[in-house]
């Protein structure tokens, strides 16, 4: 059961007391300090036991401070550290977890700048396209026209367009062998009005008006056929 009252009561019985003509009990006789700031929360163990370390160090230099202003003789113990309130395997869980604690905190530094240089680089993205897209055909056509006039200048260094030029042909017989052309393809048209070629010229009539027989026909078919 809670007495606030007694414990109150007891408190000040055990309170050292000022001694005869002083003003404060001597700092030798009880050799107590307090440390500053004090633990506001206690769930923390990374930032309780770090506060318990400050506290250690605070008193032990005020402490070596004090005696040496009081010319007390003050010596650290050589088996210091094995006289500590906490074993290896303790500090040693400590020591882990305040790593694992900073591992984190990395971890969570390097996401944040990975998100940011992406988001960077999608915003430049989406500006290099949007700016793109903006262009209208306006700015096609001024482009053209510069180009042009740096091709009449003769300043152009690219590659200008071929020219697609008709090319002329010459008008073809529909006969046999032309001069000069593939067997079997039409030959040229000759300037006399005739279309034949010299194969046409070898199927005239005589000069003697008459129509000639067959087999006179057949001769001249095959004589021209030789000559062609």
């Amino acid at each position: 059961m809670r007495d606030v009252s007694t414990l109150v009561s007891k408190t000040d019985e055990l309170t050292y007391k000022v001694p005869v003509g002083l003003k404060r009990v001597p700092w030798i006789e009880t050799l107590l300090l307090s440390s500053e700031p004090s633990i506001r929360s206690i769930e923390d163990t990374v930032k309780l036991e770090k506060a318990f370390h400050d506290a250690s160090l605070f008193a032990v230099k005020e402490g070596y401070r004090r005696l040496a202003a009081l010319n007390v003789p003050a010596v650290r113990p050589g088996d210091f550290l094995a006289e500590t309130l906490r074993d290896d395997r303790t500090m040693a869980k400590v020591k882990a977890k305040l790593a694992d604690e900073a591992a984190r905190i990395k971890a969570v530094e390097d996401r944040k700048r990975v998100q940011a240089e992406k988001k960077f680089a999608k915003k430049g993205a989406n500006k290099q396209q949007k700016k793109k897209f903006q262009q209208t055909p306006e700015d096609d056509d001024l482009k053209n026209l510069k180009t042009l006039e740096q091709r009449k200048d003769g300043g152009y260094s690219g590659k200008a367009p071929k020219s697609k030029a008709p090319k002329s042909k010459a008008p073809q017989s529909k006969g046999g062998r032309g001069p000069g052309g593939p067997k079997g393809g039409k030959g040229t048209k000759r300037s006399d009005g005739g279309k034949g070629g010299v194969r046409k010229s070898l199927f005239k009539k005589t000069s003697g008006g008459g129509k000639s027989s067959r087999g006179k026909a057949s001769g001249r078919r095959f004589k021209a056929f030789f000559l062609a």
